[in-house]
């Protein structure tokens, strides 16, 4: 048969998606019997045709084939639709308590910042970007393949195409549930976030005597109780002085960067596995199960910004 049926994900699974390693760890089963599935590649001439097969021959076997083989796109578009938004309410539901394993060994100086005029004005602002969907737009995709290049390349690559793909599906999700009137409350949490992860950078760095010039030059523009001085600074954005606007820029770009791979970075498939196994979704994960951005990313603005800048400034 040519698609099975995933009890974790609650999806239909094509046999060209699936590798013999999702077959135990994604449930896969026919989706007519449920019995346990096996994937089989078998190759011809010109290729390899991939197909899922019961373990052993059984009694109404044949049965199984035929009924799987009637089952519509429409069938399968309509029950995984319904599956990931169901999905998506588990992951929602502890979305700020996941996001935050990311700071669990955190010991940067967030806590003296969070309420400078500066930095809640920017978390304004980045809320409010982040509702306009300008951040990822058109270029979706694009920004998805990119959010994985500085994930623990490690554990990325003991991941099957599948469970990545299943990431991204989540990551689209949320950036979606973002955009959304009522997010509000995961708004301004991500919003503040993005700055408390170029806060912990930027710890990062100096603690390990590699201090990084340029985000200390931006965020030095935020991090600040100085009403006057900072609306000079935003006064000088705004008229497009080049050097200032490269400073919100930056911020802008590396902050969301960041939110979009911690995103990309949940442990989405533990929590779905607890919440199958009827516990709490973030039952017994620790920071250890998230997968962390590296270190040795690159810091510097987009060759072409474009996606940045459009509807960035203030």
């Amino acid at each position: 048969m040519k698609i099975g049926y995933s009890l974790l994900l609650g999806e239909y699974v094509p046999a060209d998606q699936a590798r013999y390693g999702d077959m135990t760890g994604f449930q896969i089963v026919c989706p007519c019997c449920k019995d346990p599935l096996i994937k089989v590649e078998r190759p011809t001439p010109k290729d390899v045709t991939e197909f899922f097969s019961h373990y052993a021959s059984k009694p109404g076997m044949a049965d199984c084939e035929m009924r799987v083989a009637s089952i519509t796109q429409e069938d399968r578009t309509r029950t995984d639709s319904a599956s990931r938004g169901q999905n998506l309410k588990v992951f929602l539901s502890v979305y700020r308590d996941a996001m935050s394993l990311e700071f669990a060994n955190d010991d940067s100086p967030w806590n003296e910042y969070r309420e400078m005029y500066g930095v809640r004005w920017f978390a304004d602002f980045l809320a409010s970007y982040l509702k306009s969907d300008e951040w990822i737009g058109e270029k979706r995709e694009e920004l998805l393949d990119w959010g994985l290049e500085p994930i623990d390349a490690h554990r990325i690559a003991s991941e099957t195409g599948l469970a990545i793909s299943y990431r991204r599906k989540v990551a689209k999700d949320i950036t979606d549930h973002l955009t959304a009137p009522y997010a509000e409350k995961n708004r301004r949490f991500s919003a503040e976030f993005a700055i408390r992860t170029l806060v912990s950078f930027r710890w990062f760095l100096r603690r390990h005597g590699d201090p990084e010039e340029n985000i200390d030059f931006s965020l030095a523009k935020i991090l600040t109780d100085d009403r006057e001085a900072f609306d000079i600074w935003l006064d000088e954005v705004k008229s497009e002085d080049p050097e200032q606007e490269r400073h919100f820029l930056r911020l802008t770009h590396l902050g969301m960067t960041f939110l979009l791979r911690s995103i990309m970075g949940m442990p989405v498939l533990d929590m779905l596995r607890n919440h199958r196994a009827g516990k709490r979704p973030l039952e017994g994960i620790t920071a250890l199960d998230h997968l962390h951005v590296r270190g040795d990313i690159d810091l510097s603005l987009p060759h072409d910004p474009a996606w940045v800048a459009q509807g960035t400034r203030p």
